[in-house]
């Protein structure tokens, strides 16, 4: 029933400017910290968390960083966490990574077989996606 009533919509760098003043004004503030922790609220299928992640490897933070990503829908949340993505979306998904002040080639951060491509593991290993509904409470009373 779940999977009726949620939004699904998402894609990578979605909208480019956000990710672009995130790169150049958030990011560096994060620097700072020896630590980071990320809640991601209603991630969908994961192309959103992904596109933080590839920033977060750009500055330099990935490996630092823990993203939490919540969703409702088990569904969407098991396809999330398999960090595989429909081949059809990546010209698209590659403009919004240009636009939003990409640094590499946006093929460099995944696999293409077939008709689907799988993200690297580099960019999967410090996301854990859960149900909002079993999230735990230390997650989310310990950020700063």
């Amino acid at each position: 029933m779940v999977q009726y009533l949620t939004v699904n919509v998402t894609e990578m760098f979605r909208d480019p400017v956000f990710y672009k003043s995130l790169k150049e004004i958030v990011l560096p503030k994060l620097a700072a910290y020896p630590n980071i922790k990320i809640w991601h609220a209603g991630c969908s299928t994961g192309e959103e968390v992904y596109s933080m992640a590839i920033l977060l490897h750009e500055a330099g933070l990935l490996d630092r960083t823990r993203i939490y990503a919540t969703d409702l829908n088990p569904a969407n949340l098991e396809k999330a966490a398999s960090g595989v993505v429909q081949l059809e979306y990546m010209k698209e998904y590659t403009a919004n990574y240009i636009q939003s002040g990409g640094e590499q080639e946006f093929s460099d951060y995944y696999t293409a077989r077939y008709d689907k491509v799988i993200l690297n593991k580099e960019l999967r290993r410090n996301v854990t996606f859960f149900s909002i509904t079993s999230l735990p409470t230390k997650c989310l009373t310990s950020f700063s």
